[in-house]
């Protein structure tokens, strides 16, 4: 039956509503039986009115979905109100659509209006977009370097997991912290420590500046985290920077214990031929300027072949760390010494 026809029975206060919202309507009697339906809400579920009327609104859903609408009606008879909710229609080919539902109760004629609303695409919308939310929160999470979102004040207000590792914030904790990270103790690579209100991040925060390359080191528990620092501003109001704190503590070793080798004797720790020269070169400069002597004394070891071929490498290189030793303890704190390789020592 066409809603702009409507049956005997229905109050005839709805029939200014049927006629000008004559597609809008499916009409229920008290059962929750279709005894009309319109040629819209016909053709979405792909059933002709024949095989629509005379059935219940129960009948299009999947049984496992019954509970809501059936009680969402029962609902409004009892309490004589209006009711909304939300229902998975099966089509006639088993495809689901998503319907929202207001039902309007009219107690003198004993049916119920019904305003149908297809959410399905909405939902499809609102489901990806929930997908995207969960998949760039993971990957946002997950980043192997730590992440920090401030405000315009500089106050933190979001990080991912390897940032709340390394600066000690809990799942969940609200954050009452801000770039000065007061908490921790942050030098320079230079060993000067950092002053929070004058650090290189809160001036970028201020100029709305790119940071880039900057390392700094952060001391806890009586160990140092070297960070490599990036920081961009957030081109949206109300947001700060955006800061990438990247892990270089294995780097910094590396760097550091590569340096030593190109300065330092492995076996003995005394300064090699590169750390003497670039030594020396000051030492002369100084003492011609004052009209001063520099004294060098070359020593090597006698016989030392013979150790080492007759009681192998080993024992060569315990009696080369024990030389080693005794030349240290021989001479003044000022003097220089150096292993120039093999059995050859300088003094200066």
């Amino acid at each position: 039956m066409r809603n702009d026809e409507p049956s005997k029975g229905i109050d005839t206060s709805a029939y200014p509503l049927l006629k000008q919202f004559p597609d809008s309507f499916q009409i229920f009697n008290w059962e929750g039986e279709f005894i009309s339906v319109t040629e819209r809400f016909c053709h979405l579920l792909e059933y002709s009115e024949k095989e629509i009327l005379g059935k219940k609104l129960i009948h299009f859903i999947p049984e496992d979905d019954h509970d809501q609408p059936l009680e969402a009606l029962n609902d409004m008879r009892l309490r004589k109100t209006i009711a909304n909710f939300e229902t998975r229609l099966q089509t006639k080919s088993k495809e689901d659509v998503l319907i929202m539902w207001i039902a309007i109760p009219l107690f003198e004629s004993n049916v119920i209006l019904a305003i149908d609303r297809d959410i399905t695409i909405q939902r499809d919308i609102s489901y990806e977009f929930m997908l995207q939310q969960q998949k760039y929160k993971s990957i946002f999470d997950n980043l192997p370097m730590g992440i920090a979102i401030t405000d315009d004040k500089g106050r933190i207000i979001e990080t991912n997991r390897t940032a709340r590792v390394y600066f000690d914030i809990r799942e969940g904790e609200t954050l009452n912290r801000t770039l000065n990270l007061r908490k921790y103790t942050m030098i320079q690579p230079n060993g000067s420590k950092v002053y929070p209100r004058k650090s290189s991040l809160m001036r970028a925060l201020r100029n709305r500046e790119v940071i880039r390359d900057m390392e700094l080191g952060l001391i806890k528990q009586n160990a140092i985290i070297w960070f490599e620092i990036l920081a961009t501003p957030i081109p949206i109001e109300g947001f700060g920077l955006a800061v990438a704190f990247v892990d270089i503590t294995k780097r910094k070793a590396a760097e550091e214990q590569i340096a030593y080798m190109a300065f330092f004797d492995q076996l003995t720790n005394l300064p090699n031929r590169n750390s003497l020269i670039d030594k020396l070169f000051p030492i002369f400069e100084e003492a011609r300027r004052h009209g001063n002597l520099v004294g060098i004394l070359v020593l090597d070891l006698d016989n030392f072949k013979v150790f080492n071929d007759s009681r192998g490498h080993e024992f060569g290189d315990k009696i080369l760390k024990l030389i080693a030793y005794r030349i240290r303890e021989s001479i003044r704190t000022y003097d220089l010494i150096s292993r120039q390789g093999g059995d050859e020592f300088t003094i200066a």
